[in-house]
């Protein structure tokens, strides 16, 4: 799938889940508007899902959006991260 591709589902599925995605989104495939858009907090609850996950390393509970955004922040290639997440 292309960045645009990955965008677009991630978008779609949040949406699906509650996501009010501002109207600015439609057009935003800008490097700037993709990190405002998939480092949201906004847009990461819906998208990950607010059940608790607690990986060992972590000393206080997270929640699954909290954890997957954090782990995303470690990526050289965040939509690629995304991506594992969408059904084809």
């Amino acid at each position: 799938m292309t960045n645009q591709q990955i965008l677009q589902k991630a978008i779609e599925k949040a949406v699906e889940n509650g996501w009010h995605r501002p109207k600015w989104t439609i057009n935003a495939y800008g490097n700037r508007w993709v990190a405002d858009i998939i480092f949201s907090h906004d847009f990461a609850k819906p998208f990950w899902g607010t059940a608790l996950k607690q990986p060992e390393y972590y000393s206080e509970p997270l929640e699954a959006w909290q954890y997957h955004l954090r782990q995303m922040v470690l990526e050289k290639e965040p939509l690629k991260y995304l991506e594992g997440f969408l059904e084809e």
